[in-house]
């Protein structure tokens, strides 16, 4: 592994920050900390950085205990959102500085940069200021000159948060590619879902200082380990369990109305389901006269088109509100509001929630 994180712990005036924390990293891989503010994810990056001093737990980088070692002993590459950038020099000075602070040669910097700003797409601003480019080209020389010594390791914390959405999306896109071409081990903390999903091998979803799951970003969406990262790892529908049955066929749930769904053969929590869980995409409509496959009647409170799909709000009879996430196209017509629908979702679909 080339990161390993064990047991990690730290306090702020008594209040619990990070609270043992342990994973780990295989070479060439990218890992995500995922979580909401205040969940711990910056905290526990800090002190892989080495900017904050832990309480307890151990961090080994290559197999090299790092725990008590300054920031500039562990030799890794830190990307803040805030840039950090040097507004007196040029973008190529700027990604030179860590190879000048080494004392390497002015023959080895000029093609180590050179590649850099071919990778990042800044060749044309080598000699541009900082005050000359924009932010988006900003976070690119941050990235660059985080790269260009070649660490074992890259950190970056929220590194695209003050970036719009589109310039969010494209760089997301070049950081993995750069990531996974050159091979680097990479920690990157964000409380954006969508950001998390396209780029990690791996999430670690964090909430009050603890990781709660871990895994690849379709066992995280498909297989939620409880309410908390259901909801926090993209929207999803939850109708309150008020009984269980177990049958040939799986499990069939009494939802409020005494509503019964099935939900296919599902983990089961320790301590019993509170919820059966649905992900709106999974949720289909069937308009009034075709409904032999319902589950159960809704009225359709509101519709937002959102593109590729139609954003339904429904209630069911028992009151509750949940949603369809329906693809526009074909035949299919809008649904108005006030209108009555069958709803129905494959059962192996549907997951028990804690």
């Amino acid at each position: 592994m080339q990161v390993v994180v064990r047991d990690l712990a730290k306090r702020f005036q008594g209040s619990v920050a990070v609270d043992q924390v342990s994973f780990s990293v295989e070479k060439g891989r990218l890992l995500t900390l995922l979580g909401p503010s205040g969940s711990g994810k910056t905290t526990t990056l800090m002190m892989i950085a080495g900017f904050v001093e832990p309480d307890a737990g151990g961090i080994e980088i290559a197999g090299r205990d790092v725990t008590r070692l300054p920031p500039n002993r562990r030799e890794l590459g830190v990307v803040f959102q805030s840039y950090a950038l040097f507004p007196h020099k040029t973008v190529f000075d700027n990604i030179a500085f860590p190879l000048e602070i080494r004392k390497r040669p002015r023959s080895e910097i000029a093609p180590r940069v050179a590649r850099l700003l071919d990778m990042m797409k800044l060749a044309a601003l080598r000699d541009r200021g900082i005050g000359q480019i924009s932010g988006g080209q900003k976070q690119r020389v941050a990235l660059a000159r985080a790269l260009v010594f070649e660490p074992p390791v890259l950190l970056m914390d929220e590194p695209l948060g003050a970036l719009d959405k589109k310039l969010r999306e494209e760089l997301q896109t070049e950081i993995k590619a750069l990531q996974r071409s050159l091979g680097v081990t990479a920690i990157y903390v964000t409380h954006d879902q969508e950001e998390a999903m396209a780029m990690s091998d791996a999430i670690a979803i964090m909430n009050d200082g603890r990781i709660v799951q871990m895994g690849t970003p379709d066992q995280l969406y498909e297989a939620p380990a409880n309410r908390f990262v259901a909801q926090f790892l993209g929207g999803i529908n939850l109708f309150r369990t008020l009984d269980l049955e177990h049958g040939e066929d799986g499990v069939c749930a009494t939802i409020e109305g005494g509503i019964r769904v099935p939900c296919g053969r599902p983990a089961v929590p320790e301590n019993g389901p509170s919820w059966v869980g649905i992900r709106p995409e999974r949720v289909s409509l069937v308009e009034s006269g075709g409904r032999e496959r319902a589950l159960f009647d809704a009225t359709v409170i509101r519709s937002t088109y959102l593109g590729g799909a139609m954003l339904y709000i429904l209630r069911n009879t028992a009151g509750v509100e949940f949603s369809a996430r329906v693809p526009v196209g074909g035949a299919r017509r809008t649904l108005a509001a006030g209108v009555t629908v069958g709803v129905s979702w494959m059962p192996d679909d549907a997951r028990l929630l804690g």
